[in-house]
């Protein structure tokens, strides 16, 4: 698949020949479709981590992650039927409950709509979605969705100016593509460092951090705060998304490349020496390419099992075959 997208800053959005068009006018410069590879379940214990082959528009100079990280621009498009077949026994139940949950939030017919502060965010990744705010349906031109504001962290600290997420989640109309979006926030209501945070407050983050969530929340929702981008821009970006799920599914093929082992090798953790080997494939082993590193010394690989890694570029056949890949970073 072409690693690029057609995007403009005009009012009217592009088409783009990979079957998505948006416009990015007051959110960012540029913006590319890349295919990305997937992400296997075995990297953490959270139950619902992990995403099939997928794609991604990356924002700017946004690099494309190994992992999901939802402090890094960028919008997920993905095939439901592939993200459904990754999960296996209580995780399958799990992902179609929360599919389940998004549904009815899209259904329900009142526009005062709420997410809780246990609401399953995907695509998962390691950091704690830790608050709902500003929550409000955003639809796109062949789908629709929710947006919230919210913090994302792995401990308890102050929530500073520049520590927000804009969150999208959404469905196309067909149900056969998910979308999600991250975009970091700034904001004006907010301390610029932890330590001009209030007295008060700090001791209300020591001895209640849901009331402390609380409360920024409110904050947030007051009329003269400020965001940037602001949500207007991100919303009317969001709206203008339309993507033709034909033209992508039928472009996700060709994505795929093969290449064999000319010897034997180890698949590594991380495109380094020093890595952790997850195992060692045998001379003339099959795997399907997913990536490259930006010096082109190492290639993803994902084997027929589901299992991905790292392995020496120099050892595969042919010796072009990552030639034009996505460069993971």
């Amino acid at each position: 698949m072409p690693n690029a997208l057609a995007q403009t800053a005009q009012p009217t959005p592009t088409p783009s020949p990979e079957g998505v068009r948006l416009n990015v006018a007051g959110v960012a410069r540029s913006a590319r479709l890349v295919a990305a590879p997937p992400l296997p379940t075995t990297r953490s214990w959270l139950t619902l981590y992990g995403l099939p082959a997928h794609w991604r528009v990356l924002f700017d100079d946004a690099p494309l992650s190994p992992e999901v990280d939802p402090r890094i621009p960028q919008m997920f498009i993905v095939p439901l039927d592939d993200y459904r077949a990754v999960f296996r026994g209580g995780a399958t139940n799990a992902f179609t409950q929360t599919l389940a949950a998004l549904s009815a939030l899209l259904d329900a017919p009142s526009p005062l709509i709420a997410v809780t502060e246990d609401w399953t965010l995907l695509p998962l990744s390691e950091c704690s979605n830790v608050m709902q705010a500003l929550v409000s349906r955003v639809n796109f031109n062949n789908g629709r969705g929710v947006r919230w504001v919210t913090h994302f962290t792995q401990e308890i600290r102050p929530i500073t100016a520049d520590q927000l997420t804009y969150v999208f989640q959404g469905v196309t109309d067909d149900r056969r593509l998910f979308v999600a979006a991250y975009f970091p926030l700034q904001t004006d209501v907010l301390p610029s460092s932890p330590s001009e945070l209030s007295a008060s407050d700090r001791d209300l983050l020591r001895s209640d951090y849901q009331q402390y969530l609380a409360e920024v929340a409110a904050n947030l929702k007051m009329p003269t705060a400020v965001f940037t981008p602001s949500l207007r821009a991100l919303d009317a970006m969001m709206t203008s998304v339309q993507i033709d799920a034909d033209a992508l599914l039928k472009a996700q093929a060709p994505a795929a490349r093969l290449a064999r082992t000319s010897d034997l090798l180890n698949l590594r953790a991380a495109p380094s020496t020093r890595a952790a080997v997850i195992t060692t494939l045998p001379r003339g082993f099959e795997v399907m390419l997913m990536g490259r590193s930006n010096d082109n010394r190492w290639a993803l690989v994902r084997l027929r099992d589901g299992r991905t890694g790292w392995v020496s570029a120099q050892y595969l056949e042919p010796r072009s075959a990552i030639n034009g890949l996505p460069v993971i970073r």
